[in-house]
């Protein structure tokens, strides 16, 4: 299960980061539009901190974009 976490936090963080540079906005930038410090911002890109729902819908909101997270059955 562990090992489950991580892959999907890698995961979810390479497309933050791919739709954040698809757009062409810094870090420093979507600290500015978030109110979020760019450290924090970096961290999370990095995999050394894990981000609340609420900072992944401020980050959504600093691209132009709304968070949507979804319960699939395993089945």
């Amino acid at each position: 299960l562990a090992d489950e976490q991580e892959r999907l936090k890698y995961v979810v963080m390479q497309e933050f980061v791919r739709l954040r540079k698809e757009k062409g906005i810094t870090q420093d930038e979507l600290s500015k539009r978030t109110g979020i410090a760019r450290p924090n911002i970096a961290r999370m890109e990095n995999g050394s901190y894990n981000p609340t729902i609420e900072m992944m819908a401020r980050l959504a909101d600093g691209l132009d974009m709304h968070l949507e997270i979804k319960w699939v059955s395993n089945n």
